[in-house]
């Protein structure tokens, strides 16, 4: 699956998640990555292996003969709703056993999030009388997408920022266990202003989350951009400063 995608549904529908999945990667592939290296030195490379992309890569960025990889995120179910955070995996549950989750995991070879809150076209309902409202996620297709806001962040520059607060890896990875043996369908703790750790259990993965708030996620980043059909704009920090942070 080209594009990681943040769920709310109760269950999972993977066949469904690889289709939308694979709709934005091609919207990023068309107007940003390929636009990105016409006007610059960079390299980037779309990603099908299965092997690969379990291990964090889904598109490879070479720079200056040295090769980044970059694992993409989107919050494609939250289309339009301009959500104000990102929720970061500390671990999840797959087949009863408990798992890493991609945050924390530093086995994986990721070296960049490609964080995205996509915005998609609006359509009248039928079925609410002829309103207008955002298109279905589950019928999204490339040319639906108006605008995505994405977000270059190093991994470990980030990782280090919660850090700072006094939650690294092995603290939130105790937090997470410890809202489980609780055995809450649901629970939610307020680190700070910018920061909380939320447990998803009724959810089919029953995932763990660190839930950043978008201006926490902005400080860190090496570039946020604007990405659409038209152009894309980079809106904060230096593309080209590829090694700002760890």
């Amino acid at each position: 699956m080209p594009v990681k995608l943040l769920r709310k549904m109760g269950r999972i529908n993977f066949k469904n998640d690889n289709e939308k999945a694979d709709e934005l990667a091609k919207f990023m592939d068309e107007y940003f990555y390929r636009r990105m290296e016409r006007n610059s030195d960079f390299k980037f490379y779309r990603i099908n292996d299965p092997t690969e992309q379990k291990a964090g890569v889904d598109v490879c960025m070479d720079y200056h003969g040295k090769r980044y990889y970059i694992d993409e995120k989107a919050s494609l179910y939250y289309c339009n709703t301009n959500l104000p955070t990102f929720a970061l995996e500390i671990n999840y549950v797959l087949d009863q056993t408990i798992m890493e989750g991609w945050f924390i995991n530093n086995d994986l070879k990721t070296d960049y999030y490609m964080l995205m809150w996509p915005n998609v076209i609006c359509e009248q309902s039928k079925e609410q009388g002829g309103l207008w409202v955002r298109k279905n996620v589950k019928n999204i297709r490339k040319t639906d997408f108006t605008v995505v806001e994405a977000m270059l962040i190093r991994k470990h520059r980030l990782q280090d920022s919660l850090s700072h607060d006094g939650w690294g890896r092995e603290r939130l990875s105790a937090y997470a266990e410890k809202m489980r043996k609780m055995d809450y369908k649901y629970d939610s703790k307020i680190i700070n202003e910018d920061m909380k750790i939320r447990f998803s259990g009724q959810l089919q993965e029953k995932p763990v989350n660190v839930v950043v708030n978008k201006r926490r996620l902005a400080k860190v980043a090496t570039a946020v951009y604007l990405v659409s059909p038209d152009g894309y704009a980079k809106i904060r920090g230096v593309m080209g400063d590829i090694n700002f942070g760890r």
